[in-house]
Formats: structure tokens, C-alpha cells, sequence
């Protein structure tokens, strides 16, 4: 839905011809860029694995890796619960014109796409285990993935269900946009919680 629309109103809508968009925005946009990003947030793995195959005298495993282990498998799940929980509520009767206020996404706007943030931040916590002042410069992959998300990806879709479900403006006020549960908290739980049940 998200391509069409980026062809239907970015290019199309503008008069621009059709193979502006294959080329900008199907390529570019939809393939080109993701792949470079996919690339950076793996560079993390690289370096971390490569200081331990290279070095004879290599640190063992340490509690950073411990917790870089926690993060992305933490995250992983995060990411397939609720993107689980989605697939579900569309199948439902009520989906259709109504706003997911249910389980991960009763506390977070985008708990998939925390899931995914923190997975390539895990990756990133694997490189600072191996040898944080050699490979600090590999969480450019994790930022790019971060400014991904904040300034397009969430964007896109906040748009798009702005226009499909009006009752989504009230869903913006009273639900994190991300992070799960800890700036809702911050917000007020109390006028949270009590939209929440009505």
C-alpha cells in the first residue's frame, strides 16, 4: 500500500512521468536505499566477528556481548509480537476503520518498528563488545536506521492512518510514538490509561 501511494501521490499526482518514479522512487527509494541501510546495520557483525577470528589473543565472551545477545533477540520478539498482533487484529471483524489499541500497541504507536531500531542497536552493542574504541564509528548503520524510521517510515504511516482512520488523532495523543511503555509513563498514565478504556 505504501508504494502505490508513494507512486499515486508523490509522482503521479504531480504529473511526473512514469519512469521518474522508477527510477527515484522504486529503485532509489524503495530498493537502492534499504539495501545500503541493511548494509551499514550489519557492518557492526563484520568487525566484531572478523576481532575475534584475527586477534590470537581475543577477549572471550564478555557481559556487553551478554547484553548485546539480550537486545537483539529481545528485540526480534518485540518486533514478531507485534507484528503478529497486527496481522490478527486486520483478520478481525472489527478491524476495518478501527485503531489497534491492543496488547504491544496499546503502549507504543510503532512497537515493530522499536523492535527493528533495537535489533540494529544490539548488532551495534556486538562491535562495542569486540573493541569499542576501534569500532565505534559502526553505529553509523544503527543512526541511519533511526532517522530512517523518525523521519520517513513513521511519518508515512502516521499519515496514512491519519487519513484512513480520523480516531487515529486520538491514538497520537495519548499513546507513545515508539518506545513502548517508558515515555507514556512520562506523559501521565492516568489520562492515558483512562482513554485507553472507554
Amino acid at each position: 500500500f505504501r508504494y502505490v501511494s508513494l507512486r499515486n501521490e508523490s509522482f503521479r499526482a504531480k504529473g511526473h512521468p512514469k519512469a521518474l518514479y522508477w527510477i527515484l522512487g522504486s529503485f532509489c527509494a524503495l530498493m537502492l536505499v534499504p539495501t545500503i541501510l541493511v548494509y551499514l546495520g550489519t557492518v557492526p557483525v563484520f568487525f566484531a566477528l572478523s576481532k575475534g577470528v584475527e586477534d590470537d589473543g581475543a577477549s572471550p565472551f564478555n557481559p556487553l556481548d551478554i547484553i548485546a545477545c539480550c537486545v537483539s533477540v529481545g528485540a526480534a520478539l518485540i518486533q514478531f509480537v507485534a507484528d503478529e498482533q497486527m496481522r490478527r487484529f486486520r483478520k478481525s471483524e472489527h478491524a476495518a476503520g478501527t485503531v489497534m489499541e491492543t496488547g504491544l500497541w496499546r503502549y507504543s504507536r510503532h512497537p515493530n518498528y522499536f523492535g527493528e531500531i533495537m535489533f540494529w542497536f544490539g548488532l551495534y552493542l556486538h562491535a562495542l563488545a569486540a573493541d569499542a574504541a576501534s569500532f565505534w564509528f559502526t553505529g553509523a548503520g544503527f543512526l541511519a536506521m533511526l532517522l530512517l524510521m523518525l523521519f520517513a517510515s513513521i511519518p508515512m504511516m502516521e499519515k496514512r492512518s491519519l487519513q484512513r482512520r480520523p480516531e487515529y488523532a486520538r491514538t497520537i495523543e495519548t499513546t507513545s510514538r515508539l518506545v513502548p511503555w517508558f515515555r507514556f509513563r512520562a506523559r501521565g498514565v492516568t489520562r492515558v490509561e483512562s482513554a485507553s478504556t472507554e
